[in-house]
């Protein structure tokens, strides 16, 4: 288990979450922080609010404002199948953009991201690291791994987002998921 505790609460239309005991402080802060500045308007992410539909519906995904428009909530379900997620994306109390998931699997996971935009591009980064042998089966292998989501609007209708892996804390980068949402 990587957290020993998480608490998630949204206050005031903030989001707020707590890791403690976190044994991975050091790797996380060079993946979080390596050169990156963010742009962190408050506006940055209202291009998600609505209703898509994913890579030629396999999936749907519903976006709406929640605590005043403080927070967006956003929810995934698979159009074949019981699979869902849900994730909250709003502005913390560093003023980064966060966002936390969680799915419906067996065994639930919870995924922590923070950024803004990055280059003109709105972009999160996982504030959790995984080892490598996590992500791609590979037992005693030692590499962690950096993730980061990034989300190219095309126009109104449709933005491209790509789910991105590093094994070298954020030098390079390799697309892992490339989906392409268009409003339904």
């Amino acid at each position: 288990m990587r957290y020993r505790s998480v608490a998630l609460f949204i206050v005031g239309g903030v989001l707020l979450g707590t890791l403690t005991a976190d044994p991975l402080a050091a790797q996380r802060a060079i993946c979080e922080s390596a050169g990156r500045a963010f742009d962190a308007p408050p506006d940055a992410f209202d291009f998600l609010v609505g209703q898509w539909s994913v890579d030629d519906d396999v999936a749907r995904v519903t976006v709406t404002p929640a605590f005043d428009g403080k927070v967006l909530e956003m929810v995934w379900k698979a159009t074949s199948g019981p699979y869902e997620a849900r994730a909250f994306v709003g502005l913390d109390e560093a003023g980064r953009w966060s966002q936390t998931w969680v799915d419906s699997s067996s065994t639930p996971f919870f995924l922590f991201y923070h950024g803004g935009i990055e280059s003109g591009v709105p972009t999160l980064y996982q504030t959790e690291m995984y080892h490598e042998s996590e992500l791609f089966h590979r037992p005693g292998e030692a590499a962690f791994v950096c993730a980061r989501q990034r989300f190219a609007v095309q126009d109104d209708e449709s933005f491209v987002y790509t789910f991105e892996l590093s094994l070298d804390q954020g030098e390079t980068w390799g697309v892992q998921d490339r989906s392409v949402f268009r409003r339904r």
